[in-house]
């Protein structure tokens, strides 16, 4: 009975990374394993043979089974997240899927159940706002019989919108289609400014409550996005079967205006068939960087915050070269960079001349309990072998979000160079460390903030990271070589 019960402990035990690293595990088969843990206990009690030290041994394991366990299912912001999995989440029902009242509204309490886990702002439970919102929505999917995926998630962003955390956020992960035309529009450096006679500014104000952001202007990005798929034209509730009238600029001030329909709509491999782009050329690589010594400027282009040995491997050999060369200025561009891991602003400011700088402290938030980090100040790991003394300039746009806030945020913190171009799209002292979740119906995602960020320089009274030398976000390279000319 005894050797029962620790099988029984250690394969309860292993769920949990089983859920973490592999696939979401349901909270009824870890109930059930305990439930199994439980009776074994009570048996060996009631009936075992085993002497007083062996029955005590089993309590104590059964108990630290089952508050392991618990721990895990209530406490940890990653447990039935699909965040750290390799197996990965299947694609979202496609986003005009109708859905009944039933299966929607089972997604709804599945989203707000991790939302109300996880979020930082929600220790104390959904503000009578959002539970308001929450039951209203709730009626209105009952009174409406079904909904459609999009339907669904718009539904529930518009409650998820309310905590103005643009890392907490719902989106439909079907195979999208986009506007197979813009291609045209875009190497004319044409500018889309209206649907349907709509202006961006005023799709802007009539969408505010149907997007998560922090920053306008990562509302605008993400609206952007969504003016140019099917899937989004959907959210935004236009109708792409009767048509939809865009209207696009040129620089010189033109306006021209083109109607498209749902079939004008392809995947991304018909969308590069019809422009003819060259899908094998295009490098995929996140990281490279390329030395001008007319200029002696090295640029390092950085299109996701990945801490790897690719990063590293190319840090080196860049930082190599401009010692070799005698560089005097290294930019980092970092536009319409998504994010990542922090550790790529970390390793790149080993090679600068710093002894130590201002790092953002943290609050992880672990169910009804919280887990601060304050590394308010870092000793600087220097490469002294490649120690760069010169300038150094960061490219930010709008769409550098997330840890690409951070990469600037600590450059600029602590006086370590100057930034170029647009604030990036989110708040140095927001939410972020997001934990995703699949809705178990429709699969729409569920980006869940689990912490708490803090500026690196807690005295800094900007909202956003502004840059030094402010610009159009495209503009921000151009602008650097009439700096360095």
């Amino acid at each position: 009975m005894l050797i029962l019960l620790i099988i029984l402990c250690v394969l309860t035990a292993g769920l949990f990374p089983l859920d973490l690293f592999v696939v979401p595990v349901p909270e009824w088969v870890i109930f059930a394993m305990l439930a199994a843990i439980a009776a074994v206990t009570v048996l060996l009690f009631v009936r075992g043979r085993s002497k007083r030290p062996a029955k005590v041994v089993s309590v104590c394991l059964a108990a630290v089974t089952a508050l392991t366990a618990l721990g895990g299912i209530y406490l940890d912001p990653y447990f039935n997240s699909w965040s750290l999995n390799v197996v990965g989440a299947e694609p979202t029902l496609r986003f005009d899927t109708v859905l009944t009242a039933d299966a929607a509204r089972a997604d709804l309490d599945y989203a707000m159940k991790f939302l109300q886990k996880n979020h930082p702002a929600l220790m104390d439970g959904l503000p009578a706002d959002m539970r308001q919102a929450y039951e209203q929505t709730k009626a209105d999917i009952k009174a409406a019989g079904s909904v459609t995926v999009n339907g669904l998630a718009r539904m529930t962003e518009r409650i998820f919108a309310m905590l103005h955390d643009a890392h907490t956020s719902v989106f439909v992960s079907d195979m999208p289609l986009y506007l197979k035309h813009y291609y045209k529009w875009k190497q004319g450096d044409w500018t889309l400014i209206a649907l349907n006679g709509l202006t961006i500014r005023e799709l802007l104000d009539r969408t505010t409550d149907i997007y998560s952001y922090e920053a306008e202007s990562w509302h605008l990005e993400d609206l952007k996005n969504d003016l140019l798929s099917l899937r989004g034209l959907d959210y935004l509730g236009f109708d792409t079967d009767a048509g939809v009238e865009y209207t696009f600029e040129s620089p010189d001030g033109e306006q021209r205006s083109e109607t498209y329909y749902t079939d004008d709509f392809v995947t991304y491999h018909e969308y590069c068939v019809f422009n003819d782009i060259d899908i094998a050329a295009q490098d995929t690589t996140f990281v490279s960087y390329t030395v001008d010594e007319e200029k002696s400027l090295a640029l390092l282009t950085l299109s996701e915050c990945n801490y790897n040995s690719e990063y590293i491997n190319c840090l080196r050999e860049m930082f190599t070269e401009v010692k070799e060369k005698g560089i005097r200025n290294v930019a980092v561009d970092i536009r319409d960079n998504g994010g990542g891991n922090d550790m790529t602003a970390v390793e790149f400011i080993r090679y600068l001349d710093t002894d130590g700088y201002k790092y953002a402290s943290e609050c992880m938030r672990l169910g009804f309990l919280t887990s601060p980090r304050s590394a308010d100040y870092i000793v600087n790991e220097r490469y002294t072998d490649l120690t760069f003394t010169g300038k150094v300039w960061v490219l930010t746009s709008a769409g550098s979000f997330s840890s690409a806030m951070l990469f600037p945020q600590y450059i600029k913190d602590n006086g370590l160079g100057t930034l170029i171009g647009e604030p990036p799209g989110n708040d140095p002292n927001g939410c972020g460390e997001v934990t995703m979740f699949k809705a178990p119906n429709s699969g729409i995602r569920l980006s869940i903030s689990c912490k708490q960020f803090f500026r690196a320089d807690r005295d800094c009274p900007d909202k956003y990271v502004m840059p030094d030398i402010p610009c159009d976000g495209d503009k921000a390279l151009d602008t650097l070589y009439e700096i360095i000319a």
